[in-house]
């Protein structure tokens, strides 16, 4: 046999030639779709920020038609109105709910983690999702 049968012999027919070539396509391919994944994440999750705040921005509209006024706290929502409170997809705690003079802020801290008073604008990196609502 010649030489050149033995080297492909040794490196194109033992399995583990298969498997270090299956090991560096999906390496490959999930280097290529790791962005695009962790992006979709972060849409989820805030998806579920705008969800779950509207839900208790609906809770709290209920209660003001109720009683008139917005509850000092929103803990007052359950289990009356809401069954439970949802948390904050981001930080795993509570949403935070602010009354204000002209009406009640309910927000999550958004991806950068960080209380920017309910503020969203791209331009200054403040990423804050909630609603407010007006007396």
């Amino acid at each position: 046999m010649p030489w050149i049968h033995h080297f492909t012999n040794f490196f194109f027919n033992i399995s583990w030639t298969n498997e270090f070539f299956k090991y560096m396509y999906f390496s490959r391919l999930i280097t290529l779709l790791a962005p695009a994944l962790e992006g979709s994440i972060v849409q989820g999750t805030n998806y579920s920020a705008y969800i779950d705040t509207f839900k208790i921005a609906i809770g709290l509209k209920i209660y003001k038609e109720r009683y008139g006024k917005y509850p000092e706290k929103i803990q007052l929502l359950t289990p009356e109105i809401l069954t439970s409170l949802p948390y904050d997809p981001f930080t795993g705690k509570e949403f935070i709910y602010k009354k204000e003079k002209d009406g009640v802020l309910i927000y999550s801290l958004g991806e950068n983690e960080k209380d920017d008073n309910g503020i969203f604008d791209r331009k200054t990196n403040k990423d804050d999702i909630g609603w407010k609502l007006e007396i």
